[in-house]
């Protein structure tokens, strides 16, 4: 009978974000809801940004020497953030990306160790 090695482990992870309203600058661009009242700018329409979903994946080997070395990929797709009016930011010339998003797919290598 076959049995699976219980040194690796490979996992995949799907980080999905709920659509949200968002101020919008110009009606005439990118405005979806232009006659609803901004709560924060009243004199500003609200635009409804979709939802957005990162997949990410890593393969785990568990060592004898109870170590554990994994090699992953987060954002696999690539997958683009919408840009939003309403991000927090702490200073001037912060991009419009929320910053719980991925800005691009990154690869990574890493090690623990229990003791």
């Amino acid at each position: 009978m076959w049995k699976p090695h219980k040194q690796f482990i490979a996992g995949w992870t799907v980080r999905y974000y709920a659509g949200l309203k968002d101020s919008c600058w110009d009606a005439d661009i990118e405005c979806g809801n232009p006659n609803s009242t901004n709560p924060v700018y009243p004199g500003q329409g609200m635009a409804r940004k979709g939802s957005v979903a990162f997949n990410d994946a890593q393969f785990r080997y568990k060592t004898s020497w109870n170590g554990s070395i994994s090699v992953g990929v987060n954002n696999i797709f690539n997958k683009k953030s919408p840009f939003y009016y309403n991000v927090p930011s702490h200073g001037s010339g912060s991009p419009p990306i929320n910053p719980q998003f991925d800005i691009d797919r990154y690869f990574y290598v890493q090690y623990s160790q229990t003791f």
